[in-house]
């Protein structure tokens, strides 16, 4: 009966990137990856981040992770979606591919991140429809709260 996993297979190896460089980001993304570790069965995660790295420069915490996976350091890379490897798809399957051919398998994050589209963080098929803003229209009367019209959007009709 196996009572612990071996080193490797406890910890995940997170990978991020932002360009340009965004702490608030990046931190919110470390702690949804700790967590999505923790649910996944890991003790523990070690972050890997290259935060301010454009995709197209030399990538040193990139560059550690591969040396890692390569000893047998790390069996699993969490990331929020490809699209920290490269924002150019082509490059970031290769990377990822790359990672792969290592032995290491890439989790990404659940949820809205995971299909990122570079420029917008929302992937085609979940960007949410655009409604328009309402209207303020100021009250004749100072005394009184403005009044807020609908749009006409408002009122054309629902298509199922």
């Amino acid at each position: 009966m196996i009572t612990s996993v071996s080193p490797p297979a406890s910890v995940a190896a997170v990978y991020l990137r932002c360009h340009p460089a965004d702490y608030w980001h990046m931190h919110t993304l470390r702690e949804a990856l700790w967590h999505f570790a923790r649910s996944l069965g890991f003790a523990d995660t070690e972050p890997f981040t290259d935060d301010g790295y454009a995709s197209h420069a030399h990538l040193p915490r990139l560059h550690h992770l591969f040396q890692l996976v390569k000893q047998g350091h790390f069996a699993t890379v969490l990331v929020p979606g490809w699209w920290v490897f490269s924002i150019k798809d082509g490059d970031a399957r290769a990377i990822g591919d790359e990672l792969q051919s290592l032995g290491c398998r890439i989790v990404e994050l659940p949820g809205r991140l995971s299909g990122y589209v570079p420029g917008d963080g929302w992937s085609q098929s979940r960007r949410p429809a655009r409604k328009p803003a309402p209207v303020t229209v100021p009250a004749p009367d100072h005394d009184q709260a403005p009044v807020i019209v609908p749009s006409p959007a408002h009122h054309a009709p629902h298509r199922i």
